[in-house]
């Protein structure tokens, strides 16, 4: 039985699905995603990322004013954001960027690492 989550992606039931409690560390000026997440692999990833690829792109060219500025998904592609949804997007500076990468691959590997 599919239904939809938060962030678009139909899910067939048989994805792990996870919420975060403990938001420590994270940025106080970039907005909480709503869960559930699930952890995208292989080409699922590959393809999500892809289209999110695309569509930054596509906003770089058509705001020249984020020249120097990261393009991240609030509810990561990587976690099952909607990968091309505006309203999951958000232009950072590369330092701020990195700090958020960071902290959503500490998830990660937690994550992974209770299985």
């Amino acid at each position: 039985m599919d239904y939809y989550d938060p962030s678009g992606y139909a899910c067939d039931g048989k994805k792990e699905l996870f919420k975060i409690d403990d938001w420590n560390g994270y940025p106080d000026n970039i907005p909480n995603p709503q869960g559930p997440f699930k952890i995208l692999h292989g080409k699922e990833y590959s393809e999500a990322r892809k289209a999110a690829n695309r569509e930054n792109s596509k906003i770089h060219r058509n705001n020249p004013m984020l020249k120097g500025k990261q393009i991240h998904e609030i509810h990561p592609v990587k976690f099952g954001g909607n990968p091309v949804n505006h309203e999951n997007k958000i232009a950072l500076d590369p330092k701020e960027h990195s700090k958020l990468t960071s902290w959503w691959r500490k998830i990660q590997k937690e994550h992974e690492n209770e299985k």
